[in-house]
């Protein structure tokens, strides 16, 4: 990203031409949208820096999504646990 939002717009043209639309792959592989029709649209070299922004806030948050949904599964095994613990002591 740093690379893009220090490219001269010849330098980008040439990198991206039309290619670089508004969305992102996540680690896992899924295409993410940036904004409304993101995957149709064209990044231009006056918006490169917001799509900077966006792609690196979409992966900062794909992150706590993850921690997010992992705390959920700990959660609902200690609850299986706790339900099979009691269970034997009756």
């Amino acid at each position: 990203m740093e690379n893009m939002e220090s490219m001269d717009e010849e330098t980008f043209a040439a990198y991206f031409g039309t290619e670089r639309t508004w969305s992102t792959l996540t680690s896992d592989g899924t295409v993410v949208p940036l904004r409304p029709d993101g995957t149709e649209e064209s990044v231009t070299y006056g918006d490169r820096l917001e799509y900077s922004r966006l792609v690196q806030q979409t992966r900062m948050t794909e992150s706590s999504e993850q921690v997010q949904r992992e705390r959920e599964r700990a959660f609902i095994y200690l609850l299986q646990l706790q339900e099979i613990h009691s269970e034997t002591f009756l």
